[in-house]
């Protein structure tokens, strides 16, 4: 089902839409804009609102010459999910940048933010395109590293700050909640390898770990370790290790 009210005038040449909504199984998109062309060329704003739809869906509407590198870097990293009370806005002019924002929430996601991490499963939370900065933040979230259990990822944060530079730099801000061994575990994983580093195992011993991080890298088709700068810091608690000292 659907409704349409435009209106079209041709000296000026414009066009608008004061209402188009399609609504089908219990989905609903809406849309309002204008679209006009005179001496100074084409000129076109377009509002657009869904109260949910999958995000492959989503990225099919997404204009592909919109903030392209977020647009890819979503269509390659999160692998599932709902999008709810989506909010997208473009605007073009000629001669100009288009200028493209986006708001949403999100549920049952599947993340990666580094290919060499294990994806964050489960996720929720929301996602804005304002101005130049792209931010994604979790609410809700768990990886299984290769060992030690799930890892709560609730409070991670991922921003691109200037989508328009090239490339664009990412800055990833993960917030973990964890047994110390699943800790280690994710902390011996590509790019940190801390652990196989100090020739250590990751079942040091047994507690609760609380972890914060910091990544910067770009947002380029192949990252290599170097291009990756990162802060690790850590509180642990209820510690017990025979490991350091056996026997002891």
């Amino acid at each position: 089902q659907g409704a349409l009210d435009m209106r079209l005038r041709l000296d000026p040449f414009r066009i608008e839409v004061g209402q188009f909504t399609l609504q089908e199984d219990g989905r609903r998109i809406e849309a309002r804009g204008t679209a006009e062309a005179d001496a100074r060329g084409w000129r076109l704003a377009v509002d657009l609102a869904l109260n949910e739809i999958a995000h492959d869906r989503l990225l099919a509407l997404w204009p592909v010459s919109a903030v392209p590198k977020t647009r890819s870097w979503l269509a390659e990293n999160v692998q599932e999910g709902l999008w709810r009370d989506v909010k997208a806005a473009l605007r073009l002019e000629q001669g100009g940048e288009p200028r493209f924002s986006l708001g949403y929430d999100f549920s049952d996601a599947d993340v990666r933010f580094i290919k060499t991490l294990p994806p964050i499963r489960n996720g929720s939370g929301y996602a804005t395109i304002e101005g130049q900065s792209y931010t994604m933040v979790l609410d809700a979230g768990q990886i299984t590293p290769p060992k030690g259990g799930s890892i709560d990822m609730a409070g991670s944060v991922f921003s691109v700050l200037d989508i328009l530079q090239k490339p664009a730099q990412a800055e990833i801000r993960l917030k973990t909640k964890s047994t110390l061994t699943a800790a280690l575990s994710l902390l011996d994983e590509k790019p940190f390898n801390f652990l196989t580093k100090a020739g250590r195992p990751v079942e040091l011993g047994e507690g609760r770990a609380e972890v914060s991080a910091v990544l910067r890298l770009p947002l380029v088709k192949k990252v290599l370790p170097q291009d990756v700068s990162y802060r690790v810091e850590g509180v642990l608690q209820d510690v017990r290790s025979d490991v350091p000292v056996p026997g002891r």
